[in-house]
């Protein structure tokens, strides 16, 4: 008979027993929540990482009493790290399921990180799970002391934790997005060495996130202005590639809101991600761009992997390339993250 293990984390008992099949179960019906924390200083030098393991690759390993979030009585979160060097690592394998990290900040708002695998990956996988925001980066380790104060809505002072090289829009690759994206970086990484994924997981990923991570002089309004989850591709180091459609809703529960139903397909599976405007992305990807002369005319052929509310696009031709002028429009596709091919 195969035997089950529990562990229980309540704010008045802890009971642990052992076995196969470990889970953790977290009581969050009393007046405080607990919670597990890591080393918070972002130093690597100070704080070398550490991994919270999780075996057990079924979605109920990590189960919430009441019940999931954001249905909990408390919200003030169950997994306290602030630094991308400690991470959760969730031995998910084959497996699908709905998977939910309860994150929370210093200050004790709670904003769960949901991966929900719907076709499973190959090989010897695991999720390995973090996330960051200003906080502690520019209070600590002589971080803050390099940092002018007001501007730690610039994400550039802080996302090289991330494996992030830049924070610059798509469209020009040379501007400073920072005040467009909130002032978070999540990790979901699929090909950490020694856990990779053979081949990535389907999943849809959904991210809460606490109004506070919008520092002022950050060009977003808590609430307000609408959000997309965006992912950092590597190796081409670019953001705004591709837009994948989300559900967003403001203050889904006090303080905190919400950007859902992330589609993310194995190929677009890469490790980090943040939240952005979705009227000034950090729009569309231009796979191909050719010319040709056929029956004394010129031919253009041109592809997009992604469109976002593009409702045109105008074909200019100039004699000098100094003048310009618009010959024609050809209509785009609005919104899309499949090839699509123009001429």
């Amino acid at each position: 008979m195969k035997k089950s293990v529990l562990l229980l984390l309540g704010s008045t008992i802890t009971v642990m027993a052992w076995g196969q099949a470990a889970r953790i179960v977290l009581n969050n019906a009393g007046a405080t929540d607990p919670y597990f924390v890591w080393n918070p200083d972002p130093d690597a030098a100070d704080n070398a990482g550490a991994y919270l393991v999780i075996d057990n690759p079924a979605a109920d390993a990590v189960t919430y009493f009441p019940g999931p979030p954001p249905a909990l009585n408390n919200t003030t979160g169950n997994f306290r790290t602030e630094a991308a060097q400690n991470k959760i690592r969730w031995n998910t394998g084959t497996s699908t399921g709905t998977y939910v990290i309860n994150y929370s900040n210093q200050v004790g708002t709670g904003f769960p990180l949901t991966v929900k695998i719907t076709t499973g990956g190959t090989g010897l996988g695991s999720l390995v799970l973090s996330t960051y925001s200003y906080f502690p980066y520019l209070t600590t380790s002589g971080l803050g002391g390099a940092v002018a104060p007001g501007s730690d809505w610039d994400n550039t002072q802080y996302m090289a934790a991330a494996n992030v090289t830049h924070m610059n829009d798509y469209a020009t690759g040379s501007v400073n997005n920072s005040s467009q994206a909130i002032d978070r970086f999540w990790m979901i990484d699929t090909k950490e060495a020694g856990w990779a994924y053979t081949t990535n997981p389907t999943a849809e990923l959904t991210f809460y996130h606490p109004n506070g991570d919008i520092r002022p002089g950050n060009g977003i309004v808590p609430g307000v202005t609408d959000l997309i989850a965006q992912r950092f591709k590597t190796p081409a180091n670019e953001w705004g590639d591709v837009l994948l459609p989300a559900v967003y809703t403001p203050n889904v529960s006090p303080g905190v809101s919400r950007v859902a139903d992330v589609p993310v397909s194995p190929a677009n599976f890469y490790k980090s991600w943040t939240l952005s405007n979705s009227a000034d992305p950090l729009p569309i990807e231009l796979v191909s761009y050719t010319g040709s002369c056929e029956n004394n005319s010129v031919k253009l052929v041109w592809s997009t992997a992604t469109e976002s509310n593009n409702d045109f696009f105008t074909v200019e031709k100039s004699r000098d390339l100094s003048v310009w002028e618009s010959i024609g429009t050809v209509n785009g596709a609005g919104n899309s993250i499949t090839l699509t091919n123009y001429s």
